[in-house]
């Protein structure tokens, strides 16, 4: 007889999504209603849900990328500043510092992939500009969130500066937990991927974590074309960055 083997193939690209029609008639109402955008009914209840969950302020954008490019901004990086990520990512984490206007400088990982403490005081040392530092939770692994914010607040002290901003690029870590702790509590602010490859998918999109209201209350203005909601008076600069009704 011949001797034939099986394998599963695992669909690694393949959203987890519910079966249609447990949510068609959802899709319906949006549909119907005409109100696809500009904080409808569903993605203010889902910010509201995210904000609970993580308990910071959670605030929906078209992107993850966009979500750390207005992370950025809104933290204060000014044109031609330096930061700091991991030398190990998706390319999207650097290409967010060049839109946001910074300028990446690359930093050696530990043996869990995640951005190393030690290395990251050696580099500050050697770098004045230094807008942010931008770690990354790697493929959901949080990082030595403990080791970064010393090394930070004591590089910033010890010149005298206020704390240089920590931005966290949470794609892939919703969910996670560092002792005791949901990643979207860490730094200045977290920013998450819900694009189809995700742990949690909203097709296309990002959410943005924050413990700031005022962060989070500029952010919400600059994926409006720096307009407040239901206003067309734009105080700052913005884009179009706002998540799909649907």
């Amino acid at each position: 007889m011949k001797n034939e083997t099986t394998s599963a193939k695992i669909p690694l690209l393949k959203a987890d999504l519910p079966p249609f029609d447990t949510i068609c008639e959802r899709f319906r109402q949006v549909y119907e209603s005409g109100w696809f955008s500009n904080f409808g009914k569903y993605v203010t209840q889902f910010e509201e849900e995210a904000s609970a969950y993580l308990g910071t302020h959670a605030v929906t954008v078209s992107s993850g990328t966009q979500g750390l490019v207005f992370g950025l901004q809104a933290l204060g990086l000014k044109p031609g500043q330096k930061v700091v990520l991991p030398s190990f990512s998706f390319m999207a984490t650097a290409q967010a510092v060049i839109y946001a206007g910074g300028t990446p400088v690359f930093i050696d990982i530990e043996s869990d992939l995640t951005l190393s403490p030690s290395k990251l005081e050696d580099l500050l040392s050697m770098h004045e500009d230094v807008g942010a530092v931008m770690p990354v939770h790697i493929f959901g692994l949080p990082c030595r969130v403990d080791e970064i914010a010393e090394v930070v607040k004591r590089f910033s002290h010890k010149r005298g500066e206020a704390p240089i901003p920590i931005l966290y690029d949470a794609a892939h870590a919703f969910g996670s937990v560092y002792k005791g702790m949901r990643v979207g509590n860490f730094g200045n602010a977290e920013v998450f991927s819900l694009s189809t490859t995700k742990v949690l998918t909203t097709i296309e999109g990002g959410l943005i974590s924050t413990s700031n209201a005022q962060v989070a209350e500029k952010i919400k203005k600059m994926r409006n074309y720096g307009m407040a909601p239901y206003s067309y008076n734009a105080s700052s600069a913005g884009l179009n960055g706002k998540m799909s009704e649907f």
